[in-house]
């Protein structure tokens, strides 16, 4: 089930199929809902339809997805009959369009802003470690190895590590809040770190990677990230 509320022009917005697949009503019948009070919608701006694929169990098909902001969907689940599931959405709903305005407005606060250049100029630092110390000796230590003959897995692994064990997925840094870009920034100076000093004593690289993994999970048990907002999540254009 898809989160319920994202972020689309930098405004937090849910959809009709979202709101289809939460309180259990046909797609077709949220559509119809929307176009019957259009008019009242767009009291609080303009409804936005897009085209937007699916997947059925013929195939891949098509429908219309209308996009729609806090007030519009605040006001179209009151047209709703109210069940059980419709009123726990609407409680979820409140809850998300909240999450999303706090973390939208700390996306354009001055320490977000220096938090993402930090962590830009540490990732920076982490690739330059893998491809100047660790390739080299995962060549000289198994030159037939995956590292030998595709560079760019060293890079992937790494960067899984930082997801792996903060436990979470994103598509763009720029979707992680305060919080996650300090801990992925920290992590990775760990990393880097580690990768030197482990290379320096001819440790094998397989084991760096280990060592990595056990130190970073270390270190997320002492940054305390629980319950912390991890992404700001947005539709990309």
């Amino acid at each position: 089930m898809n989160r319920i509320v994202c972020i689309k022009k930098d405004e937090p917005v849910t959809t009709s199929q979202i709101i289809s697949e939460w309180t259990g009503r046909e797609h077709a019948s949220v559509i119809r809902l929307i176009r019957d009070n259009i008019d009242d919608l767009n009291e609080f701006g303009r409804v936005g339809f897009e085209i937007a694929p699916f997947e059925t169990a013929g195939g891949m098909q098509r429908k219309e997805i209308a996009i729609i902001n806090e007030q519009q969907s605040t006001l179209l689940i009151t047209y709703m009959r109210n069940n059980a599931q419709v009123r726990l959405f609407k409680k979820k709903l409140v809850s998300e369009f909240f999450k999303m305005r706090e973390a939208l407005r700390q996306r354009q606060s001055t320490e977000w802003q220096q938090s993402r250049l930090k962590g830009r100029l540490q990732r920076r630092d982490e690739t330059d470690a893998i491809a100047e110390y660790l390739l080299p000796l995962a060549r000289k230590q198994n030159p037939d190895g995956t590292y030998a003959k595709e560079p760019k897995r060293a890079y992937q692994t790494y960067s899984k590590l930082v997801k792996v064990v903060l436990r979470a997925k994103w598509d763009s840094r720029d979707d992680l809040s305060w919080e996650y870009l300090n801990a992925v920034e920290a992590i990775e100076r760990m990393i880097c770190v580690t990768i030197k000093q482990e290379v320096d004593k001819s440790s094998p690289y397989k084991a760096i990677y280990s060592l990595c993994k056990s130190n970073a999970l270390t270190l997320v048990e002492l940054l305390c990230l629980d319950g912390k907002p991890l992404l700001i999540e947005s539709n990309k254009e």
